[in-house]
């Protein structure tokens, strides 16, 4: 049944070879014996960002960039199927590794690299080969650490992901290969009230919060998660799912990892670690930016929807990304989401149509939306900053709509009547509870082919409505715009 309700607001090299099954999904490859680090806390059972994608264009860049100095000398390959994993002194060193296929089928190889160097290191690369039982190579690529930053003594996951189907997989290798240098200033970040939750599709999603209670702003580079079993047995890992970047000091952001786990490990995967690749920064160039109350629902596919309205009350042009926490009436964070704007950008007084819809537990289970109880908005100064792309606003045509029980579709006709050709165009349809304000449901179409000036191009946008919702309860309004090369 489709629900809505309001919620409340709140403001070096080393090889290892490893045997894996080749039967099939949450089958486990043994691992060596020795334990990686001991995993810190363990999560206390319910009850909580989609790393932003980087805007679409512009010229954003990621806030940390190594300088170009001399990386750690490699050393010779050292082979262990057996016995415990050697940890050298003076070398990156891969200190844990398991195989397992997922719900999918698709075969996972993850790790744990450790820097047992005295320099911090960036942008390391592993090389996994699988076999089959005679030796030959059925599949070979590189994986990259979850964290870009390794200081001395920190330790990052791996996790490569193989789509192909294998005929016969047997063992594996995993190969240190490559590593860069880099110049950072690490920042501590706490980490509270972080839940462990099973969803509908047997994935494990670990929510929290993370403040940066120093004196100086933080940038989130990155943050991965791996769990293991009683015994210390890494069983899986991954990159992070959604956090706030950027973290000006006292700030606190929620967050979510999401992992897939073999099925029969989903209840030995009890314990936890968290790796932050978290460093100083400079302050962020605030805007003034708001946001009107958000609207909540669930639509007849369990989907779960947090919609409002951005205004930009600034005079540049804005692109902005945002998290936002959904959270129970202990405080805990059921679930975060992430988003960018549907189009380039916000312009100077401009209002634009939201609805957070990426979700994990709120969308995967049952009573998740039972349990929340606010939900806060933020910007993400790390993916937020003036744009400098061309909009031209345009109409549209024809503009119809067909609304049932569970959706509204609407179709027609972008005209570029800009006078300039266009390299492409956005149709924003919104539904605002009639006679007001209020924004209830959005939806958009992206264009990506080019449109001579003059020239007229089909759209089509569904909106999932909210429960009861029907055309002659809501203001529609259909806005587009075209992009200039």
């Amino acid at each position: 049944m489709k629900r809505h309700r309001k919620l409340g607001l709140i403001l070096f090299t080393a090889a290892i070879v490893f045997s894996m099954l080749a039967c099939g999904g949450g089958t486990t490859a043994p691992t060596a014996t020795v334990p990686p680090p001991a995993p810190t806390n363990t999560p206390v059972p319910p009850p909580p960002t989609d790393t932003p994608p980087p805007p679409p264009t512009d010229t954003a860049v990621p806030p940390t960039e190594p300088p170009a100095t001399e990386a750690p000398a490699a050393t010779e390959a050292t082979t262990d199927t057996t016995g415990d994993l050697e940890r050298v002194p003076g070398q990156l060193n891969i200190i844990s590794l398991n195989g397992f296929q997922d719900e999918w089928e698709d075969w996972h190889i993850v790790g744990l690299i450790a820097n047992d160097t005295e320099r911090t290191v960036s942008d390391m690369e592993v090389e996994v080969e699988i076999f089959d039982a005679n030796g030959a190579s059925l599949y070979k690529e590189v994986a990259y650490a979850m964290l870009y930053n390794l200081a001395p003594g920190e330790t990052s996951p791996f996790d490569l992901w193989v789509y192909d189907d294998l005929a016969g997989p047997d063992h594996f290798t995993a190969t240190m290969v490559g590593q860069g240098s880099s110049d950072v200033e690490r920042a501590a970040v706490d980490v509270g009230n972080v839940v462990r939750v099973v969803d509908d599709y047997d994935s494990i999603n670990l929510t929290g919060e993370v403040t940066n209670n120093g004196t100086t702003p933080v940038e989130v580079n990155g943050a991965a998660a791996a769990l293991f079993d009683a015994e210390g047995k890494m069983i899986t890992a991954a990159y992070i799912s959604v956090v706030q970047h950027h973290l000006e000091a006292g700030e606190t952001g929620p967050f979510r990892f999401s992992l897939s786990v073999p099925e029969d490990q989903i209840e030995a995967a009890t314990d936890y670690k968290l790796y932050w690749d978290a460093v100083v920064s400079d302050p962020a160039d605030l805007v003034d930016l708001s946001f009107s109350d958000f609207y909540d629902y669930m639509d007849t596919y369990d989907n779960f929807h947090l919609a409002g309205l951005i205004t930009n009350n600034s005079t540049k042009n804005m692109s902005v990304s945002m998290v936002a926490g959904i959270y129970d009436a202990d405080g805990n964070v059921v679930d975060a989401s992430s988003l960018s704007l549907p189009l380039y950008y916000v312009a100077p007084g401009e209002t634009l149509p939201l609805d957070f819809d990426s979700w994990g537990p709120m969308n995967y289970t049952s009573d998740a939306y039972d349990k929340g109880d606010t939900y806060q908005v933020s910007v993400d100064y790390y993916w937020t900053y003036e744009s400098y792309s061309d909009l031209a606003k345009v109409s549209t045509k024809d503009d119809s709509n067909t609304f049932s029980a569970d959706e509204a579709k609407f179709i027609g006709y972008v005209v570029n009547d800009s006078g300039k050709d266009l390299s492409g165009a956005t149709v924003i349809v919104a539904l605002y509870e009639k006679g007001t304000q209020k924004l209830w449901a959005t939806e958009y179409d992206w264009l990506f082919d080019d449109i001579a000036a003059g020239a007229e191009v089909p759209y089509e946008v569904t909106v999932y409505l909210p429960s009861g919702v029907d055309a002659t309860m809501v203001d529609i309004v259909i806005s587009a715009m075209g992009d200039l090369p």
